[in-house]
């Protein structure tokens, strides 16, 4: 992680707005570890392991065309990053909400298949610790927490200090209201009836995570209280089309509904 926020940093890659930010979280996680504040330190450094797999997928090699197995709301958090319409603001939340949303439930799956089944006592050790894991990333991103988020070189100089600040506050107010979400997709997962079923709700939290790029990207009406909502109510009031001149997010929303399939012949 560290040679390729180096080299984006040395290129003025806008990824290096998320990555630094990421990097700073991963660290917070990693000092909480070896602090003895998590219950099972083997499982969350497992779990650490497997979420940065998830992340490196999208980026590297950097000379390959990833968009083939690139999730859509890491598309559209790379298409910002290289973006000059895009904000760093905007850049870093599509990050934020990727990593969180779209990649990290399916990490806690991956952790807790390798040990599974597990008794009751053990599942709630590996909530806990979970739930520790996304308060420190929280907390890593708001300055109320002692970090103050990088958002970068685009961020106007006059008034920098403060909008870090409240980059960074936004942020960390969203991983608090996702952090919930993240367990249940996660469970779903886990306990699927078979792969079939594992990858419609894979897809399912793959959706999320792009309406939620949406919402941060397009031009949608009480977006910002949208972006706050849990799936299972986001996915019955999100606008599934909106004009396409304020769309800004190239992946195209799922379409639920519409003509009946034709019967087989």
């Amino acid at each position: 992680m560290t040679a390729i926020l180096e080299r984006w940093e040395t290129s003025g890659d806008g990824r290096a707005v998320f990555l630094t930010t990421w990097a700073r979280c991963t660290d917070s996680v990693l000092a909480a570890v070896q602090n003895g504040r998590l219950a099972d330190a083997a499982w969350v450094l497992t779990l650490l392991d497997d979420l940065a797999a998830y992340y490196f997928i999208t980026i590297e090699p950097d000379d390959d065309d990833l968009r083939r197995v690139t999730p859509p709301a890491w598309r559209a958090a790379h298409d910002a990053a290289a973006s000059r319409d895009a904000t760093a603001h905007e850049a870093l939340i599509l990050g934020v909400n990727a990593a969180i949303n779209n990649d990290l439930p399916q990490a806690v799956c991956d952790a807790l298949l390798a040990e599974w089944p597990l008794n009751n006592t053990r599942l709630e050790r590996r909530h806990q610790d979970l739930c520790i894991v996304l308060d420190i990333v929280a907390t890593a991103i708001d300055p109320a927490g002692g970090a103050v988020v990088d958002c970068g070189p685009r961020t106007l100089r006059a008034a920098e200090a403060r909008a870090r600040a409240d980059c960074s506050r936004h942020i960390a107010h969203l991983v608090n209201a996702w952090s919930d979400e993240v367990w249940e997709n996660a469970i779903a997962l886990v306990t699927s009836a078979d792969e079939r079923w594992r990858d419609v709700i894979r897809d399912t939290v793959e959706h999320t995570a792009l309406r939620r790029a949406h919402l941060v990207m397009c031009d949608i009406t009480a977006r910002s209280h949208l972006l706050e909502l849990p799936a299972h109510r986001l996915d019955y009031v999100f606008p599934v089309r909106h004009e396409p001149l304020s769309c800004r997010v190239p992946a195209r929303l799922p379409q639920w509904g519409g003509a009946a399939p034709a019967a087989a012949s």
